[in-house]
């Protein structure tokens, strides 16, 4: 009977109570969120990119994003701030007087990704009564305010220089650039007023033109 009951005992399956499985898989999580991209599968942008930064923002819908998931779709950028009344509106009315363009000739049309400079003043509301007013749609657009104070260092990335003046307002950089679908810049124009810098639509052609060939070839 004592044989018997200890092959019942050991032909038992093994239970894994709640706080032993956790003390295994907790490690397991933490290594999980700490190997690299590369090996979780996701690949890390190139070192020329943008959106090499690790950086967070928020959309003119209050979503918090990784600056890195911007990438994957050439974008033209640009950085602004709402409550400026002159060389802001230009900035913007040019970058969808480059998109009337491309739709004029037949071409594809990057998203618009329009950054604040000011994001303490910048909220998602604020964004998103901005967008309302140039009747931009999320498939032509998108604003977004970076969070914890990282506005200065994707300027840095751009190469848009900005400073705050004593009224509130800023001088800055008044500029479009153009970023391939991996974050590497491509063009820069800072033709603001009339019709678009030809050069740049060419190039923006160019790289749509790439980006949709390659995408395409790949399914």
């Amino acid at each position: 009977m004592k044989a018997n009951r200890e092959k019942n005992i050991q032909s038992r399956p093994a239970v894994c109570r709640p706080w032993d499985c956790l003390s295994v898989l907790l490690p397991l999580l933490v290594l999980v969120m700490l190997m690299p991209q590369a090996v979780r599968g996701e690949q890390s942008p190139p070192g020329d990119s943008v959106y090499a930064l690790s950086a967070t923002v928020q959309n003119e819908k209050g979503e918090t994003l990784r600056w890195q998931d911007l990438r994957g779709q050439p974008r033209l950028v640009s950085m602004v701030y709402t409550r400026c009344r002159m060389s802001c509106p230009l900035i913007i009315h040019q970058g969808m007087s480059v998109q009337q363009r491309l739709l004029e000739e037949g071409s594809a049309v990057p998203r618009l990704l329009i950054i604040s400079m000011d994001p303490d003043h910048d909220t998602p509301d604020v964004l998103a009564e901005t967008m309302a007013r140039y009747r931009l749609t999320p498939g032509r657009a998108t604003f977004l305010r970076p969070r914890d104070h990282q506005e200065r260092t994707i300027a840095a990335l751009l190469d848009i220089r900005f400073r705050q003046r004593d009224d509130g307002g800023f001088d800055h950089t008044n500029a479009w650039l153009l970023l391939d679908a991996d974050g590497r810049i491509v063009a820069r124009t800072e033709k603001m007023a009339g019709a678009p810098d030809p050069a740049f639509v060419r190039e923006v052609e160019a790289v749509m033109a790439a980006y949709h060939s390659q995408a395409q070839g790949d399914h």
